[in-house]
C-alpha cells in the first residue's frame, strides 16, 4: 500500500522525489520560498506547501502515515519553535515520525545538542 508522507523541510524536493517514485503519495512542506518553488518545479504545486515556520501546519490531525524530520531540527530555532514543530509532527502523524540528524553540536542551544545527539 502507498504511504502518505509528509517531507518537513524537504527543500527543494529531492528526497520527496524518490519517495513518490517509490510509489508514495508524497508532500513536503517549506519556509524556504526559493525551495518551495524548486520543490514544487519538481513534484507539482499540490505536492509542496509553504509554510511560515512558526503557526499550526495546515494539515487535518492523523493526515499522513509517516512524518519526515530529516537533518532540519538543528535548523529551528528558538528551541520552542523546535518543540512546536514536534508537537506538530507528533499531531499530523497516525503512523511513524522519523528524525535523522548528523550535525548535533552545530545545535545553538544545549537543549537542541543533546535533541539532536539522541536521533544522530
Amino acid at each position: 500500500l502507498p504511504l502518505n508522507v509528509l517531507d518537513v523541510g524537504g527543500g527543494d524536493g529531492h528526497m520527496a522525489e524518490w519517495w513518490g517514485a517509490s510509489g508514495h503519495n508524497i508532500h513536503v512542506l517549506e519556509v524556504d520560498r526559493k525551495q518551495v518553488e524548486k520543490a514544487q518545479q519538481r513534484l507539482g504545486k499540490d505536492s509542496v506547501t509553504f509554510h511560515d515556520g512558526v503557526s499550526s501546519w495546515p494539515f487535518e490531525d492523523r493526515s499522513f502515515d509517516v512524518c519526515l524530520l530529516l537533518f532540519v531540527l538543528h535548523h529551528i530555532m528558538p528551541e520552542a519553535v523546535m518543540r512546536r514543530t514536534l508537537r506538530e509532527a507528533r499531531r499530523v502523524t497516525r503512523g511513524k515520525i522519523i528524525i535523522l540528524e548528523d550535525c548535533p553540536f552545530e545545535a545553538k542551544t544545549p537543549g537542541l545538542q543533546r535533541l539532536g545527539a539522541a536521533v544522530t
